[in-house]
């Protein structure tokens, strides 16, 4: 499955790794170990997704913030 960032909003990629690992959580209790490992699978590569932007936002935020205040002297 590929997952094409322009396609979903942040807060889609958010509730679709919540609502993947949830669904993961729920095959393994039922003992559907297979199925659970794809889903599981699938919500990592959702986190990966979401991480990903919150880094580059994280990173636009910073780099406009100023590196060398003024001095006080």
């Amino acid at each position: 499955m590929w997952i094409i960032q322009a396609e979903y909003p942040a807060d889609e990629a958010s509730w679709m790794l919540a609502k993947s690992w949830d669904r993961s959580i729920d095959l393994y209790a039922t003992r559907n170990i297979r199925e659970s490992k794809l889903w599981c699978e699938m919500s990592l590569k959702w986190m990966e997704l979401v991480m990903n932007r919150h880094y580059r936002d994280l990173l636009k935020l910073t780099a406009t913030l100023e590196t060398n205040p003024p001095s006080l002297i």
